[in-house]
């Protein structure tokens, strides 16, 4: 909260035709006030604050704004990675969940580590979304007893497929 303060420096005195007049020549001034909380909550909210080009994770984003943090955005701070979009799929693993990324470098953006080559196996047919690469480099690709082509291996994982070979299927 801020205080508003008012402090006259000095007094004029002006004679008009009609009277006398008097003015004040006052400033105001803004004093501020407590800007951070004064008590906070324990209360588990991570967020992820920063101040200068310092960013750091606090439990609440009571406790980062007494601590003179501004909060960017809910969760932990992750660092900025920049990923190329190449297609190696490694399985990610990160508490209980695991999860199929493109690459390994997308799994570390993501805060899984790499638990192995290739995709994660899957226990439910739940598709995952995936962005694919507009790569022309044909497969011929197998899901239960049909077969079918598509433009590259990835696009034939994300509906479900099996690769089976190079090449349209005949």
């Amino acid at each position: 909260m801020r205080a508003l303060r008012k402090r006259c420096l000095s007094f004029a005195w002006t004679m008009v035709p009609a009277g006398i007049l008097t003015l004040a020549a006052c400033t105001a001034t803004i004093e501020p006030g407590p800007s951070r909380p004064q008590a906070c909550t324990m209360e588990r909210a991570p967020v992820c604050g920063q101040r200068g080009g310092r960013m750091s994770t606090f439990q609440n984003a009571c406790i980062a704004r007494s601590q003179g943090f501004r909060v960017l955005h809910t969760g932990e701070c992750r660092p900025i990675m920049a990923c190329t979009r190449e297609f190696q799929p490694v399985c990610g693993v990160r508490g209980g969940q695991s999860r199929t990324f493109d690459n390994s470098c997308l799994a570390r953006a993501s805060g899984f580590a790499v638990r192995h080559q290739g995709e994660c196996l899957r226990l439910s047919p739940e598709p995952a979304p995936v962005a694919c690469p507009l790569i022309e480099a044909p497969v011929c690709a197998a899901r239960g007893n049909r077969m079918r082509s598509f433009a590259n291996e990835c696009l034939a994982r994300a509906e479900g497929y099996r690769v089976v070979r190079a090449g349209n299927c005949r």
